[in-house]
């Protein structure tokens, strides 16, 4: 717009509103943007937003900006809305306690409850807040306990609170939510929570492309779009848990044999799967057998059908859906995550009209780029904790709430970035360091960490402020995160500590 004023002007006063949701999540550039489509001076701009839910400065958002449009915006047309609906007053009587306090969350805006309590409490004997505080002792010379130790331990007591809730209340799995940083480290609470006979499933630990049932759905169209390609479509596919074969079946397929039955050379398993002369001297499993005739007729069957219903009918035929269904809520969610991929090939087909080629060509990139979260099949039979992210679990709600490492140790921190970069306004500061000594430790004692740009004198100061100034900025994130974990809570909330 600022290259070219002529399309800026057809803009400026074409939207009479622009509203903007979750604005604390936005950066400098998309302001900019959203102020040209805005009227003058962002006349026709409304934001809705929450400061203290700010958590996405990973992705480049920058609460500060929501702070500069607040001051822009006169105090008579910024309604405050502090009515929460969603959660018990005791917890929010102990949100607004913890993040009201000095270092947390800055101008704290506390909510009022404005739900209405039912005449049966959902929790009626126990207490809404717990603090699960798992303490390691030394004994002689010995150490408080690995990593993994210590894990386990914290894992193991939190198991056994929610256990003992599911005991005292009305309260099952699928009512329980254990929020973390990070789900790579959720295996201990896993094994903690099946010692209880508690079932659970991970969801978002990843990308919704990531997920090894899409990829493999993935590999499968890439063989129905050439069978040829062994390396990204046919092997995959033949190897993995859709058609459940054997090493000795993937020998049989690439095996030629002679008239006699003695093996004469190698052959490409395309070959034997597309020209179907697989052709040992003994009978072949029925498995091997049963995946030849459902990829012959998924082959036949493309120039009449939808390549998502192709798709579709080879995973039941061969028997894939069936084995996941045995495997409880973890084969529930493999089974959401592959009913979804198909869905967004039948809708990749319909949008660009094309064909079984071109389909798996976009589903790839699709799936390289796409940021959604996997699925979770909720469904009448899944009973299970769920594992989230803190940032998946923004927008939604649970009952019970667990919150891990919610209160930690010290961290590294920006100190052990060789190449820091610090975002301000719509520019980057940047820093290098090329000491393994901490930067502290190339200072004497008494020397004062800069306070501002202007009083850094030498690169270290510089790379001195900006760390501090990074650590900051980190700390008031985990802040939030703390905040938005804990209102995510219905009815209790639980934090672990170590």
């Amino acid at each position: 717009f600022e290259e070219h004023p002529e399309i800026a002007a057809v803009y400026t006063d074409k939207f009479k509103l622009v509203m903007v949701d979750e604005f604390q999540d936005t950066d400098q550039q998309q302001v900019q943007m959203i102020k040209s489509l805005s009227g003058k001076d962002a006349q026709y701009l409304t934001t809705v937003g929450d400061a203290q839910q700010s958590i996405y400065r990973f992705r480049g958002a920058d609460v500060d900006v929501f702070f500069r449009r607040q001051a822009e915006v006169s105090e008579d047309l910024q309604p405050r809305l502090v009515d929460n609906f969603r959660s018990h007053n005791e917890i929010l009587r102990f949100v607004a306690k913890v993040c009201s306090a000095d270092g947390m969350i800055p101008n704290f805006m506390d909510l009022s409850a404005g739900r209405e309590e039912p005449a049966t409490p959902f929790i009626a004997h126990s207490p809404r807040v717990y603090f699960e505080v798992t303490k390691f002792e030394k004994s002689g010379n010995s150490k408080p306990g690995d990593d993994a130790t210590r894990s386990q331990l914290v894992a193991y007591q939190l198991a056994d609170r929610i256990n003992t809730l599911m005991q005292d209340e009305n309260i099952q799995a699928k009512d329980v939510a254990i929020l973390m940083k990070s789900v790579k480290k959720a295996q201990p609470y896993i094994e903690a929570l099946r010692t209880f006979g508690i079932e659970s499933v991970v969801s978002g630990a990843s990308t919704f492309g990531e997920q090894p049932e899409v990829q493999l759905i993935g590999s499968l169209l890439q063989a129905l779009a050439n069978m040829y390609d062994s390396y990204e479509g046919l092997f995959p596919v033949l190897s993995s848990e859709i058609f459940s074969l054997d090493a000795s079946d993937l020998l049989l397929l690439g095996t030629n044999f002679g008239e006699n039955g003695q093996r004469i050379t190698n052959r490409d398993i395309a070959e034997s799967v597309v020209n179907d002369v697989c052709n040992p001297p003994f009978e072949i499993s029925p498995k091997l057998k049963n995946a030849l005739e459902v990829l012959s007729n998924a082959r036949s069957s493309l120039s009449n059908k939808r390549v998502s219903d192709v798709i579709k009918k080879i995973v039941l035929d061969a028997g894939w859906i069936s084995r996941l269904q045995k495997m409880g809520n973890e084969g529930q969610s493999k089974i959401a995550n592959i009913f979804a991929a198909l869905e967004q090939i039948d809708s990749l087909q319909k949008e660009l009209s094309i064909g079984v080629a071109s389909v798996a060509k976009a589903f790839s990139q699709w799936c390289n780029t796409a940021k959604e979260s996997p699925k979770v099949l909720h469904c009448s039979t899944q009973n299970a904790v769920t594992f989230m992210t803190i940032h998946a679990s923004k927008g939604l709600e649970f009952p019970v709430v667990a919150v891990v490492g919610a209160v930690s140790g010290p961290k590294a921190g920006a100190g052990s970035e060789p190449f820091l970069h610090v975002r301000k306004d719509d520019s980057y500061q940047i820093a290098f360091s090329s000491s393994s000594k901490k930067l502290h430790e190339l200072y004497d004692d008494c020397h004062e960490v800069p306070t501002s740009l202007d009083e850094c004198k030498n690169l270290l100061e510089w790379r001195m402020f900006l760390e501090t100034q990074e650590n900051e900025f980190e700390e008031q994130e985990q802040n939030r995160r703390l905040y938005v974990a804990l209102t995510r809570a219905r009815e209790a909330v639980i934090l672990t500590s170590t």
